[in-house]
Formats: structure tokens, C-alpha cells, sequence
């Protein structure tokens, strides 16, 4: 009998394990305050977190939850619609279909934030420049990862391999600085968007034009596009 009920509760358990809910928070446009709180507060209900920065699907325009119509725990959306409002993210849908490319199963829900006042499809906003950007028919290849963190990393292929880290920011758009150590302290780039079209489709381009010159960094453009 005894053997019996130890093995009731240890299946139990292991249930209540599988069905624990996962939110992918996915943070693009939340500044790491925002983030902590929202990690927390999902937490303190016991729910499991996952951040990304993927970008939004563009149907997505207000905050919004997506999840499998075959979600394991059907309260979790009853605990999510009751708790997020009150931390100033009221839900605007949530949606038991694919988003773009977007998709969850079972157990899984996305969780799209979005802070008020905030345009998720700005062209000028920080989120909307965080990319890994890259030089063409450049002598001295070189490539600029800005980051949602406001962190940057560049790489240079100058003779030796070169690797500068530190902080990045708009200024006032269309110019952004990077802000490194001592050795290298600000560098300056115009952003310039473009819409493109090949016969596939259109694609989105930004380039960053250096405005200052920096002997680690190639007198080149860097530019990232995507397809729309």
C-alpha cells in the first residue's frame, strides 16, 4: 500500500512538472526594467520564462498573447488576462493561430508586450536598428552587431582579427554613437532605410554611413535588410 501511494505522488509530481507553463517573453521593445518586472511577476505565478527578441509578426500591432489551441493548461490564460492588465499591459487579443511565423505548442504561450506609447513598427526606434549589420566590396571586411541591450560588438578582418565592445544609442535619429573604452570612445553613424524589390519580393534595408573616421574601423558602409 505504502509502495502504491509514494508512487501516486511521485506521478503527480512528475505531471505537475510536465504541464509547468512556458511564456516566451519575447522583449523586443521592454527596456531591462520592464523585462525584470515582467520576468518576475510571471514567475511569482508559476510560470517558466524564456526571453527572445525576435521581431514582432506584423500583425501584431498591441500587446497579445499566442498559443496552440491544444494548450495543456487552459488556466493559464484565465491568470494571464487577470495579472497583466494590472502591470499596464492590457491584452488586446490573444490568438490560438499562427502569427506571421510565429507558433506554440502544448504547454508554450508567446507573449508579445507592447509599453505604451511605444510604435512597435517605428523606423526610428532603437529595437528597429538592433541587428547584425554587415560591410560589402569593402578592403577590410568588418561587421556591427547592435544589440536590444544597447550593447554593440564590432569585428574587424584588418590584418588581424579585431573585436571592439561597448555601448550604443540614437543620438537624435538618424544618428546613432557607439561608446567603447578609452582607446575608442565615439563613433559616429548616419542611418540611412531603403525599400528594395528583387523578384522574390521587397527587402527592407538600413545602412550606417561612418561620419568619423577610427584606425580599427574601415572607411565602409554596413548595411542589414531583411524581406518583407
Amino acid at each position: 500500500m505504502l509502495s502504491k501511494s509514494i508512487l501516486l505522488i511521485l506521478t503527480l509530481i512528475f505531471l505537475s512538472a510536465c504541464s509547468t507553463t512556458i511564456i516566451h517573453l519575447i522583449s523586443r521593445y521592454l527596456n531591462t526594467t520592464q523585462q525584470t518586472d515582467l520576468v518576475a511577476l510571471l514567475e511569482r505565478h508559476n510560470f517558466k520564462v524564456k526571453l527572445s527578441e525576435h521581431p514582432f509578426p506584423l500583425s501584431i500591432t498591441d500587446t497579445t498573447l499566442v498559443f496552440s489551441p491544444l494548450l495543456t493548461d487552459p488556466e493559464a490564460l484565465t491568470t494571464l488576462h487577470a495579472i497583466l492588465p494590472i502591470a499596464g499591459y492590457p491584452l488586446s487579443r490573444s490568438s490560438a493561430l499562427v502569427e506571421g511565423k510565429h507558433w506554440y505548442t502544448k504547454n508554450n504561450i508567446g507573449f508579445y508586450p507592447i509599453p505604451t506609447g511605444v510604435d512597435p513598427f517605428s523606423d526610428t526606434l532603437p529595437a528597429a536598428l538592433a541587428h547584425e549589420y554587415k560591410s560589402e566590396n569593402c578592403a577590410k571586411n568588418f561587421s556591427l552587431t547592435l544589440s536590444h541591450s544597447g550593447r554593440f560588438r564590432l569585428v574587424t578582418d584588418a590584418g588581424t582579427r579585431q573585436k571592439i565592445n561597448g555601448l550604443w544609442r540614437v543620438t537624435e535619429f538618424p544618428y546613432l554613437v557607439l561608446q567603447g573604452t578609452n582607446q575608442f570612445k565615439n563613433f559616429y553613424f548616419e542611418v540611412k532605410q531603403a525599400k528594395l524589390k528583387d523578384q522574390v519580393s521587397h527587402i527592407s534595408v538600413i545602412t550606417l554611413v561612418p561620419l568619423n573616421s577610427h584606425p580599427l574601423i574601415p572607411p565602409c558602409d554596413v548595411s542589414f535588410g531583411e524581406r518583407i
